[in-house]
């Protein structure tokens, strides 16, 4: 079944049963027996049993019937439940009752796997016009549901990657641009900053049928390079949040956002690719690859290069079952994580490589320098 296909589906026919049950005009006064015409629509609410049944008549007299249970279901479905298909086949029969144009088209027009009735054609059989329609999708995503799912995995996939690979790592890469040569560094100026990865964190997708899934949580701080013409800016690196997630062949993709600050008026992103690199003479897990991000100059131009990035050995992040005060305050937290010794110290010092003076290099250093420009392109 198209996951996609019917989720939409549902979205729409949601909006529209929510829109006649908030108009004052479609719910009578008297709940048993009563009725209320508006504009050649008549709508009656009655009790039956433990639930409460909603008829509503065309002006022709057809009419459908939807319940507070069918209701209540449909809304549990789009926040992330599964929906079994006897209540797709209560949907089939709703559309069909309540909206005559869609029972010429398909018998199925949610359940159905095929494509014999689209998104957007079954939302103008119930009403909505496809500009409409598109915009109703768009907004239930985006409120509902985060993106980049291609972030997310099993809790277990997660686990696994954050226990073995969890810590604290140092970024090298080369800036070359107009404000480094302003600065005085006519060859560019080499950065170190700093990754944390720290832990999964829950992600829900409507793909999962409710299960909820994991993104890996990523920290990065990369040194503001003004610092080394003025002491005076507030802060001497800019912090940026996002994720990793390792995907075929050794390859990991990175994606950070960068927090708002007052002194630079940019949102700027930075995703990259990097893929495990073997060194000789060291145990030390370096990874290499490329960067797309916006430089730090007054233009904040989209720009790439290329990063080799090397893990320091002294960091491990345990779990361990998740303890009552957290479980209170975060039910559905299952597992709590730390990171022994503490990053704090690591992460606030982002700084440069001075290619001047090798003697100031540390041994990690050394090697990033040396993989970094050993050729043109180190993800090869």
């Amino acid at each position: 079944m198209d996951l996609q296909r019917y989720h939409r589906k549902l979205i729409l026919l949601n909006f529209q049963i929510q829109n006649h049950l908030s108009k004052p005009e479609f719910l009578p006064n008297i709940v048993l027996g009563g009725l209320t015409s508006s504009n050649g629509r008549w709508v009656y609410k009655a009790g039956k049993g433990n639930e409460t049944v909603y008829c509503i008549c065309d002006k022709d007299g057809h009419s459908g019937y939807y319940s507070e249970i069918l209701v209540a279901s449909l809304e549990a479905h789009l926040s992330g439940g599964s929906a079994r298909s006897g209540i797709l086949k209560r949907y089939d029969y709703f559309c069909q009752e309540f909206f005559p144009g869609v029972s010429k088209v398909s018998q199925k027009p949610i359940s159905d796997p095929g494509k014999d009735l689209g998104v957007f054609t079954f939302g103008e059989l119930i009403g909505i016009e496809r500009p409409k329609a598109r915009f109703i999708i768009d907004n239930h995503y985006s409120t509902e549901f985060p993106t980049f799912g291609t972030f997310a995995d099993t809790l277990s996939e997660t686990e696994r990657t954050v226990v073995k690979h969890g810590g604290v790592y140092s970024m090298y890469r080369l800036d070359d641009n107009a404000l480094t040569r302003d600065l005085g560094f006519p060859f560019g100026v080499l950065t170190k900053s700093r990754i944390s990865i720290r832990y999964p964190v829950p992600f829900r997708s409507f793909e999962d049928s409710g299960k909820t899934r994991y993104r890996i949580r990523c920290k990065l701080n990369v040194p503001a390079y003004e610092s080394l013409a003025s002491s005076k800016i507030p802060e001497q690196f800019f912090r940026y949040d996002g994720y990793v997630s390792p995907k075929g062949s050794g390859w990991w993709q990175w994606l950070f956002q960068l927090r708002k600050i007052n002194h630079r008026n940019s949102e700027d992103l930075i995703f990259l690719y990097t893929q495990s690199k073997d060194t000789l003479c060291s145990s030390v897990p370096f990874r290499a690859g490329k960067i797309m991000f916006q430089d730090q100059s007054r233009d904040m131009l989209p720009t790439y290069a290329n990063v080799v990035i090397a893990k320091h050995d002294k960091y491990r992040v345990s779990a361990t079952d998740i303890s009552d005060d957290l479980k209170q305050f975060m039910p559905g937290l299952r597992r709590y994580y730390e990171m022994q010794p503490g990053e704090r110290e690591d992460m606030r010092s982002p700084s440069f490589v001075d290619l001047t003076r090798q003697d100031t290099w540390t041994e990690m250093d050394r090697m990033a320098v040396e993989l970094l420009f050993s050729h043109d392109d180190p993800a090869i």
